[in-house]
């Protein structure tokens, strides 16, 4: 948490507050990190960070608020409150009412249960504890009955029961002026060497006549940067007791990091970390805020090294109900009976111990003597071993020149096995070699020869086509002569069928001079019976009606006529137009073979000409890759040959050598033998 900027800044450095609430500080080479639950940069939020642990209280579990900071911070303000304090803002009223003040609340929520609470307020300077809730000061001796006791309050001045927090406010306001803000010797204030403890006791009594009690107290600690002892002078001219109780309270927080390897905390060396072992490793639930400053690299390296050692303890809380209580009053009882027994066997024992001096002086003496005594005698059996040790030694130095030209014997065989199977190795890669060239050679065989029966596949192919081609021009050719044919037959037709319609042409033209004859006849008879019928008495009624059947004849006649003429003269039109269409696709058929017999002898002379190319280039190649491959075969043949002789001479010498080896082993191993029955004899006569 950061206050106001009203602090001067001490020592610059950098603070960085990651998301996850990581604090990194930074200056030149030094860097400090610390992980925490919460960062409160708005001093308005100091509500949130009490709320679990007032409820817990209620709960009926013990809690403790830590409240600390370098002297640079205003942790003292956030602990106890300003002056002229207001409940809007919580900066100034501070933790100590703003706890009262949620507990009272959570308190009256619960209906069916009866509240006490009880508070006490006490301030430690110089291993000295002064009531801050009363009109006259108190001293430590008022407090506690003896040093040597268990720290408590028993005798503190207890204020309550409280209802409202307007009541209480002013008393803790003259609290606060009896603090001590005097200056210590070296002209430092006093202020940054005192701690503050508020306590409130709550009582909770059910419907069932069931009691909860339970304790929160609020620390306020003396200023961390003075747990910097390397890089500080001031402990020469301040007084020992000022620093006493942080450093005992840094060295509590140590222990209890590792309580397998420190199981009993210094809690005695001072008197506030006697009353705070319920809060550090007890049976309470413990909250620590901590303030820091920007630009106080020692105080704030101090603080989040005091927090990170803090986050490394482990509390057991537990709700106190009477029974709790019973059992940790009836725990102290016993501790108080077992130091007195302690005391009085210590008084008893001084008395007893002057009679039994002479006695044990005399004993001591007689002891004296009998420790001369084993020494001479040691220090002879000292000698004895000594010679024997030397002789021993050399025994073990031989054999360890003997163990060490085995090694390198058998380093010598290792090796030649080695060479052996090196030369294995190269034997049986030549072998693979000359395999895969034989592989390579057979390969390249073979692809040449599929190449060359492809290429003659492909000239038997091209010859198939060419046939084919031929075949097709021929029957081409065929068609294109019965095309001709064909076409003049229909020539001839088209001729004949072309007179038959000029004279079937003329006859029509002979039959319509005809009608148009016989139409004028037609008019004149017409006109002739009209005329005769103008004088109906010149002619008879029988000519007249034979006159007309006549005409009716005629006309009758000349309309047969004319429709004859006009059928064969569509019939012959359609069958010209027929043979028209049929004349013209014949002339397309026949210029579309023609042009496809062009292309297919154009592309079957292309493809011959390219695969006699490609066959003459395929056996040029693969008559060029056979001289190149014998080539190849002929020198790896000569080279493996001489590969192998030059083996099998070092073979052979391998082999001698190794029988030489054998050899040397055996008498190595007889000589060791030897040696070693040697060594037992004499281990046998030196252990008799």
């Amino acid at each position: 948490m950061e206050p106001s900027d009203d602090i001067v800044p001490v020592d610059a450095c950098s603070m960085e507050i990651s998301n996850t609430n990581k604090i990194i500080l930074t200056k030149e080479s030094t860097k400090v990190e610390s992980i925490v639950d919460n960062v409160l940069e708005n001093p308005m939020d100091l509500k949130q960070v009490t709320k679990t642990l007032v409820q817990s209280v209620v709960d009926g579990v013990n809690g403790c608020l830590l409240c600390g900071g370098s002297v640079n911070t205003l942790h003292t303000i956030y602990f106890q409150g300003e002056e002229k304090a207001s409940f809007q803002n919580q900066a100034s009223v501070g933790f100590i009412a703003i706890v009262l003040e949620q507990l009272i609340e959570l308190l009256e929520q619960k209906t069916e249960v009866k509240f006490y609470i009880r508070i006490a307020f006490v301030e430690f300077y110089e291993e000295s504890i002064s009531v801050l809730l009363h009109i006259q000061y108190t001293i430590a001796q008022d407090l506690f009955t003896t040093k040597k006791t268990k720290c408590n309050l028993k005798n503190a001045t207890r204020l309550g029961p409280i209802v409202s927090i307007e009541k209480i406010i002013p008393l803790i306001t003259q609290a606060r002026t009896r603090r001590n803000i005097g200056m210590t010797a070296s002209a430092t204030p006093a202020a940054e060497f005192t701690s503050a403890l508020f306590r409130i006791y709550v009582k909770q009594v059910q419907k069932d006549s069931k009691v909860i009690y339970s304790t929160l107290d609020l620390y306020d600690l003396p200023g961390l940067n003075r747990l910097q002892r390397a890089s500080n002078t001031f402990g020469i001219v301040e007084s020992s007791l000022l620093n006493k109780s942080i450093y005992a309270l840094d060295n509590v927080v140590k222990a209890l990091q590792d309580p397998l390897t420190n199981p009993f905390p210094p809690y005695d060396t001072s008197e506030l970390t006697q009353i705070m072992n319920q809060a550090l490793g007890g049976d309470c639930l413990t909250l620590a805020c901590f303030f820091i400053v920007p630009n106080d690299f020692n105080g704030t390296k101090c603080t989040l090294q005091f927090a990170n050692s803090l986050q490394k303890i482990n509390n057991f809380p537990l709700v106190h109900t009477e029974m709790v209580e019973g059992l940790q009053r009836r725990y102290d009882r016993e501790a108080m009976y077992l130091r007195s027994e302690l005391n009085n066997a210590q008084k008893s024992s001084s008395c007893d111990n002057q009679e039994n001096i002479l006695a044990l002086m005399n004993k001591a003496h007689e002891l004296e003597g009998k420790c001369k005594r084993e020494n001479l005698e040691k220090i002879k059996v000292k000698e004895q071993s000594e010679n024997l040790v030397k002789t021993i030694a050399e025994y073990r130095a031989k054999y360890q020149t003997l163990v060490e030209s085995e090694v390198a014997l058998r380093k010598q065989v290792l090796d030649s096995e080695r060479e052996k199977l090196r030369l294995s190795k190269a034997l049986v890669d030549l072998q693979l070699e000359h395999t895969c060239l034989a592989e390579g050679i057979e390969k390249d065989k073979f692809e040449i020869t599929t190449k060359l029966l492809n290429a003659e596949n492909d000239i038997l192919e091209l010859q198939m086509r060419e046939e084919q081609h031929q075949i097709a021009l021929k029957s081409a050719q065929e068609s294109a002569t019965k095309a001709t044919a064909e076409k003049r037959e229909l020539g001839t037709e088209f001729i004949a069928l072309k007179s038959n319609f000029v004279q079937l042409n003329a006859n029509y033209q002979k039959e319509a001079a005809k009608a148009q004859q016989l139409s004028v006849e037609l008019l004149t008879l017409v006109n002739q019976k009209k005329a005769l019928s103008a004088v109906p008495y010149l002619l008879k009624v029988e000519d007249v009606q034979q006159i007309n059947k006549e005409l009716i004849e005629k006309q009758a006649k000349t309309q047969a006529t004319i429709e004859a003429i006009s059928k064969q003269e569509e019939t012959l039109s359609e069958k010209l137009s027929i043979e028209t269409k049929k004349c013209d696709e014949l002339r397309a058929d026949k210029a579309e073979l023609e042009f496809k017999i062009k292309t297919m002898l154009i592309d079957a002379d292309t493809r011959q000409l390219q695969y006699e190319k490609t066959s003459h280039e395929a056996l040029l190649q693969y008559q060029s890759d056979i001289q190149l491959l014998k080539r190849k075969c002929d020198d790896d043949n000569t080279k493996a040959q001489i590969r192998l002789e030059e083996v099998n001479e070092q073979l052979k010498a391998f082999e001698v050598k190794s029988r030489q080896l054998t050899r040397e082993i055996e008498d190595f191993k007889r000589n060791l033998s030897e040696k070693s029955q040697e060594n037992e004899i004499l281990q046998q006569t030196t252990y008799t």
